[in-house]
C-alpha cells in the first residue's frame, strides 16, 4: 500500500516509513502544497 501524506504531516515520513509503504508521496512533492482537500482526494483517486 502507498500513502499520500497530507500537508499537516511531516514530509520526512515518506523516507522514514518507505520500507512499510513504498511509493508513498507527500502532497508537497506532488505539487499540491496549496491544494484544497477535494483536489488532494482527486489526485489520490487518480494515482491510487
Amino acid at each position: 500500500m502507498k500513502l499520500l501524506y497530507d500537508q499537516n504531516l511531516s514530509p520526512f515520513l515518506c523516507g522514514a516509513l518507505s520500507d512499510l509503504f513504498p511509493g508513498s508521496i507527500h502532497v508537497r512533492d506532488a505539487g499540491l502544497r496549496e491544494a484544497t482537500d477535494g483536489v488532494v482526494w482527486q489526485y489520490a483517486a487518480q494515482y491510487g
